[in-house]
Formats: C-alpha cells, sequence, structure tokens
C-alpha cells in the first residue's frame, strides 16, 4: 500500500469549518437544536479520540500532516461542542419533553460519556491507525442521519443548504484523493462504494435543503422545536 502521507496535501479539512460554522448558524437563526443528536455524539467520540492521541501524532508520527490534522479537528471538536451545548439547551422539547431539563442535561452527557466509551471499543477492533476509514464512514453517517431528520420534520429546520453543500465537496476531495493516491487498499468495491454513497447522499441533502427551504422558513415562523429551555 503507498504511503497515505505523499499526497494528504490534497485533504478537505479546509471544507470542514465551513460545514461546522453553517451548522451553527442555522441552529442559531433558527432557534433550533443541534438536530443531529446521534451525528453529534458519534463525531465528537471520533474526533476527540484522535484529539487525545496526542503523544502518537507528535512524538510517535511525528509527520506534518498528523500534526496539521491534529489542529483541525482541535477547531471541529470546539465547533461540536458548541452543538452539544445547543442540543441540551433546545433539544429537550424534541427529544425529551417528558424529563426536566436538569434530567435532560445528565442524560446529554451521560449518552456522550457512552459514546466515547463504544467508539474507543469499535476503534481499538478498527485496522486503522490514521482514521482514514473512520473518516470516511463519518463522512456518510451525516448525510444519513441528516435527511432522516428532515422526513421525520418534514422540514430542514437545523440545516442550511452550506451544510450539505460543503460536505459534498468535502466527500469529493477526501475520496478523490484516498483513491487516486492511497494505494489498492483504496480501492476496493467497498471504498469505492462509499464514495458513491457519501457523495451521492450529500448531493441529495444540499439539493433538499434548497428545495424545501420555503417550507422552513414557514415551521421557524411558527415556532419549530426552537424553545430555548427554562
Amino acid at each position: 500500500m503507498a504511503d497515505p502521507f505523499d499526497l494528504r496535501d490534497r485533504d478537505d479539512r479546509q471544507l470542514h469549518p465551513v460545514h461546522r460554522v453553517g451548522a451553527t448558524l442555522a441552529r442559531t437563526q433558527n432557534g433550533d437544536d443541534a438536530g443531529l443528536l446521534h451525528d453529534v455524539l458519534a463525531h465528537i467520540s471520533h474526533d476527540l479520540s484522535y484529539v487525545l492521541r496526542f503523544d502518537t501524532w507528535f512524538n510517535d508520527y511525528d509527520h506534518w500532516y498528523v500534526k496539521l490534522f491534529w489542529v483541525a479537528l482541535v477547531l471541529t471538536v470546539t465547533w461540536e461542542l458548541v452543538f452539544l451545548r445547543q442540543i441540551i439547551r433546545y433539544g429537550r422539547r424534541e427529544f425529551a419533553p417528558f424529563l426536566s431539563q436538569r434530567q435532560f442535561t445528565a442524560a446529554v452527557i451521560a449518552l456522550q460519556l457512552v459514546a466515547l466509551a463504544s467508539w474507543v471499543i469499535v476503534k481499538g477492533a478498527l485496522d486503522d491507525p490514521l482514521y482514514v476509514w473512520s473518516f470516511g464512514v463519518a463522512l456518510i453517517a451525516y448525510p444519513i442521519f441528516g435527511l432522516a431528520m428532515m422526513v421525520r420534520r418534514r422540514s430542514t429546520l437545523g440545516i442550511t443548504p452550506l451544510q450539505p453543500a460543503a460536505l459534498t465537496l468535502m466527500c469529493v476531495s477526501w475520496f478523490i484523493a484516498t483513491i487516486g493516491w492511497f494505494g489498492d487498499g483504496f480501492q476496493s468495491f467497498e471504498w469505492l462504494l462509499l464514495a458513491i454513497a457519501s457523495t451521492g447522499l450529500s448531493a441529495l441533502m444540499t439539493a433538499a435543503a434548497i428545495r424545501f427551504a420555503p417550507r422552513t422558513a414557514a415551521a421557524a415562523g411558527a415556532g419549530g422545536f426552537g424553545q430555548a429551555a427554562t
């Protein structure tokens, strides 16, 4: 297998902050909860586990790419924690109206700890030391959860076209880089299928976010799910 460090300057992480900022703006403007609860829990677990391996990247590998990736994920985790706060502040009415705000806060924190522990277990069983496969799986998770949320809400509350559009570009650049330069291990049927599914679903979500924007505006005006916790 080719050295994955050779051409990783083609990485798509420059688009990641665009996706995260767009998500935060959407949820703040709509007064909406963070929406993708399971997606946020999973991404915090994945990204935080990378950040916590500081010694691995800076001392064991000691390569510019994993160090730069670590810096990018520090920023990413910061945004994701903002999302978690938005879930706690706005999400109780949608996710668990039968709980008090204090109980809901404790439940979300407990779920995050369980998700982190679960990811540590799964990561230990994967032969993916550089998080290449896991990042590919993370790319498809967002449109799956996002499309499901849009169907459930019958609107795009909590989502703007900027988010899935940036994600689509991330998918295109990431999978082109891995398929083109990461060696035979990333030209398998499974990886190609993941590339097609991730990119296609992200593009579909972008189209849906654009198409149903008027319905979203109407739902937000009617109150949506966006009552802050008291």
